[in-house]
């Protein structure tokens, strides 16, 4: 851990329209975008869209797959369930190559399985056991939760045959006061041994100065304590 704080950008749901985007900013930003994904799970965000839920896992393999090869600047040719790309190329070609890194966000087998299959990143999500079964998704209250999952993707990438994820980042609950912070410090002390080198972490506050005041809080309370690697 370096003590920063880095954010990564979230497109939910429609991977495919962040293809050209996410290319110009990579090769204007010289190489410095990592492009976070996520299925969704909001119901009501679904039907708002007029997207069926049901149908979102293979909407999003479709479409992350067409973003991958959207991003070589060669021609595309996909045929997906609601549209179809017939030999349309995008430039410019990201500065990163292959592609800028990909996050992964979700704690399911099939999330599991796409952080492997693409050498992605994994930002594993909060969830309480008392809706894991409504979500559908494993529950994740504990560290020690976080290292079962963590047991599990290790363990899918040997059966796979490719390299274990070497980028995992975990979401710390929110924290407004001195409880809060202690608690992140602790936490934080503890990810290293379990294998995961990012954090992610809400700000808080209302107005630009009640923000900067929690970051200049959390800056002096965790960051600054945190021990260099």
């Amino acid at each position: 851990m370096d003590g920063g704080v880095r954010f990564i950008s979230n497109t939910v749901d429609s991977t495919i329209y962040a293809a050209l985007p996410a290319m110009s900013l990579d090769a204007l930003s010289r190489g410095r975008v990592e492009l976070g994904v996520g299925t969704g799970y909001q119901r009501g965000e679904f039907r708002a869209l007029g997207v069926d839920f049901e149908e979102r896992n293979t909407l999003f393999d479709e479409a992350l797959r067409t973003l991958v090869a959207a991003w070589t600047g060669e021609p595309v040719t996909e045929k997906g369930e609601h549209f179809l790309a017939e030999g349309i190329a995008s430039l410019p070609t990201p500065a990163q190559q292959p592609h800028p890194p990909i996050w992964l966000g979700g704690n399911s087998a099939l999330t599991r399985r796409r952080v492997i299959d693409y050498g992605a990143g994994w930002l594993p999500l909060p969830n309480a056991r008392a809706s894991a079964h409504v979500l559908r998704s494993p529950a994740l209250e504990t560290l020690d939760d976080l290292a079962e999952l963590l047991t599990d993707l290790r363990r899918r990438a040997e059966d796979a045959g490719k390299p274990a994820p070497d980028r995992v980042m975990y979401f710390l609950a929110n924290a407004t006061d001195d409880e809060g912070f202690r608690t992140h410090r602790e936490t934080i002390a503890r990810l290293p041994e379990l294998g995961v080198d990012w954090v992610y972490v809400n700000g808080h506050g209302r107005t630009e100065k009640e923000a900067l005041t929690w970051i200049e809080r959390y800056q002096e309370a965790v960051l600054s304590r945190i021990p260099a690697a």
